[in-house]
């Protein structure tokens, strides 16, 4: 026998959600909805899909509205839900479970699928009890994360509850929902409460560091963790999480070594938790330990795509692949490199890292930016814009933007992503007019509504590209109040001849605050289309807004590095330069072979900001240059020292696993291609 089905919801407030959640649970013998106080339509909503709707005062305490569903039940089973979740595979899937579930099992635990982000790869998935018998004595337990699970395991035993393939889609950790809604302070809140009432509770230590993580308080969030790792007992269920996300906080903190002793500590506890292998690997990639750091990612694939443990998608498969292809990239491994690439890709065709992969592995190879794009498109097959982007995005990585263009069907320019890799596409070929076109005519479309603020930004590029005053038909498309600025940037632009000569038009106004992160995001997408000179002249009409810093690391970045020097230099003796830019000067020092004036740069940045790590490194790897230097030139003085000889193998090696630890920059794709053309113009300028 089947028996009947509820479907268990509670409700502040949730309008937007509540909708699409009643939606998927279509065909439940009864509906519960308990509402705790809201203003908006969810009674309406609830009422209109034919719920049972109950009025309980918000108590600070999630329980409690359970628990109330629970006594107004007359199903045999309850399913309960959050209203920002949804079945992914309806109430069928859960009628099915029941049709041959025997008569021992109290419970089934389901697959939660938390949403994170827009990609297939944003999710965290682990396993909740979320289906049980009812009128079975049981009880939700806990002030905030309650559980229906120590009520079902004290009265008939762990054995009785089973896991079950069904699926449900969570969205209520997504960014926007998180801050919209509060739920990082809300949360913080009952979890305080809850230890006030349970001090010691490893579950509510978790979870208040959890919640720290959330908003960006590491060290309060690893001391929570801590407190808990001491007292949760070791065969827990949350336990292994608890040390994964313990590790991570660890490697975010700068603690690599540590975080490497811990999990491989952990690991013998849970040697098939694909996730624990795959942070091992990066802090051993963050150390250099490119060949111990490649079979960390290796043997995260091993582990299978069981969903014992709360993990991320892709670990066991796609993410340590694109990892070890990495590897294999930098131990100049270039074909085992695509090939790993290639893997990932066959298990996730729209992942980014794993089609830019393959395409720089190739580049890399020399292979033909042609035969590049016509592999991808063949590989990837892209019939829809979500297919196609992704390949288009790795064609720009590699800097094939006629290939971008000609692999683009006309009717896929209808979806913005498509039009807007395109349009930059034809910007970066010179085509800035077609371009122009192209955008002008999407904006229109687009009328007053949506935020056209980055379209508004590549028409301005396309018009001052091409030396063009901005055009009023343009102007009257803006939002009325950017136009002042716009007109009065554009009056600054056309007054400047050339950037080494400094301007002596008057400033553009600054009659608003919120001008200046306008005009800076202007300037740093020019610098993105690698339009430089461009960049420098939007710096230039206004420098007072102080853009020359975020300008002179973005030319940096872009590999544009002997024109940014210029701004670091200039910058460094107006004492404006900050930690990043110090440290970047180093390097540029360093490239230079100026070892003791960088290192010096390095230590000054490691004076006041020790968590600078990179330039601790880049102190030491000056130093052993200086002392790899020393050593060179007693040896041409005095030849045959063999000593000198094992002494600068010894500082050789030291240099090149320094130089594995990632403290320098380091320009891949397009960008070390204007990386080493920048460095020939210089040369060749060197050579005049």
């Amino acid at each position: 026998m089947i028996g009947t089905l509820g479907i268990h919801i509670i409700v502040k407030d949730e309008s937007d959600w509540l909708g699409s959640c009643l939606e998927s649970v279509k065909g439940a013998d009864e509906i519960i909805v308990v509402d705790t106080g809201s203003c908006d339509g969810s009674v309406r909503i609830a009422k209109s899909y034919g719920a049972r709707v109950f009025h309980l005062p918000w108590e600070d305490d999630f329980s409690q509205p359970r628990n109330e569903a629970l006594r107004h039940a007359s199903t045999d089973w309850v399913c309960y839900l959050d209203a920002d979740e949804h079945l992914s595979e309806g109430m069928g899937s859960l009628k099915e479970l029941l049709r041959t579930a025997s008569t021992e099992i109290q419970a089934f635990t389901l697959l939660i699928e938390n949403v994170l982000g827009p990609g297939v790869e944003d999710r965290l998935l682990h396993r909740s009890i979320r289906l049980f018998r009812s009128n079975k004595g049981f009880r939700f337990e806990g002030r905030i994360h309650e559980q229906i699970g120590h009520s079902i395991v004290r009265l008939h035993g762990a054995g009785s509850i089973k896991d079950c393939a069904v699926t449900i889609r969570h969205y209520g950790y997504m960014h926007d929902i998180l801050q919209r809604k509060n739920k990082i302070g809300r949360n913080e809140s009952l979890l305080v409460k809850a230890l006030d009432e349970q001090p010691d509770d490893p579950f509510y230590l978790y979870n208040l560091g959890i919640t720290c993580c959330q908003s960006g308080r590491l060290q309060e969030a690893k001391d929570w963790m801590v407190r808990a790792l001491g007292s949760v007992p070791q065969g827990v269920s949350y336990r292994p999480t608890l040390v994964k996300d313990l590790s991570k906080i660890m490697l975010e903190m700068g603690e690599v070594k540590q975080t490497e002793l811990f999990l491989i500590r952990e690991l013998e506890q849970y040697p098939k938790y694909a996730d624990l292998h795959y942070v091992l690997g990066n802090c051993l990639q963050k150390q250099g330990l490119w060949e111990r750091a490649y079979e960390a990612y290796q043997e995260a694939t091993t582990c299978g795509n069981g969903d014992e443990y709360v993990t991320e998608p892709g670990i066991h498969s796609y993410r340590s692949y694109c990892c070890m292809g990495e590897l294999a990239r930098k131990l100049d491994r270039r074909e085992e490199a695509a090939r790993l690439y290639h893997k990932a890709f066959l298990h996730h065709q729209t992942y980014a890292p794993a089609l830019q992969g393959i395409a720089l592995a190739f580049h890399e190879l020399e292979v033909p930016n042609e035969d590049i794009a016509a592999f991808l498109l063949e590989k990837a097959a892209p019939g829809s814009p979500y297919h196609l982007a992704p390949v288009l995005t790795a064609l720009e990585f590699i800097g094939a933007y006629e290939h971008l263009v000609n692999g683009v069907p006309e009717e896929m320019l209808l979806d913005p992503v498509i039009l807007g890799l395109y349009s930059t596409a034809l910007i970066r070929l010179d085509r800035v007019q077609d371009a122009e076109r192209l955008l002008l005519s999407y904006v229109r479309e687009q009328g007053e509504g949506g935020d056209l603020g980055s379209w508004f930004q590549l028409l301005l590029i396309c018009q001052w590209q091409r030396g063009e005053k901005l055009q009023p038909n343009l102007l009257t498309l803006m939002p009325q109040q950017l136009r002042p600025l716009y007109e009065s940037l554009d009056r600054a632009l056309h007054d400047i001849s050339h950037v080494s000569t400094a301007p002596s038009v008057p400033e553009i106004p600054v009659p608003d605050p919120a001008y200046k992160p306008v005009v800076q995001a202007i300037i740093l997408r020019a610098v993105g289309l690698d339009l430089w000179e461009l960049a420098q002249k939007l710096s230039a009409a206004c420098p007072s807004h102080g853009h020359e810093l975020e300008l002179s690391k973005a030319l940096y970045l872009q590999g544009y590095k002997l024109q940014a020097a210029d701004y670091f230099l200039r910058l460094l003796a107006e004492q404006r330069l900050d930690d990043e830019g110090l440290h970047l000067l180093a390097e540029v020092l360093f490239d230079k072979g100026h070892y003791l004036q960088a290192a010096e740069l390095f230590e000054h940045v490691v004076h006041e900001n020790k968590a600078f790590h990179s330039s601790n490194t880049g102190a030491a790897v000056c130093y052993l240059r200086l002392a790899e230097q020393s050593l060179l030139e007693v040896l041409a003085d005095v030849p045959g020292t063999d000593a000198f000889h094992e002494d600068i193998e010894h500082i050789q090696s030291s240099i090149r696993w320094l130089n594995r630890t990632g403290w320098h920059t380091e320009w891949v794709g397009q960008r070390r291609i204007a990386h080493d053309e920048a460095e020939d113009i210089a040369l060749h300028d060197r050579k005049k």
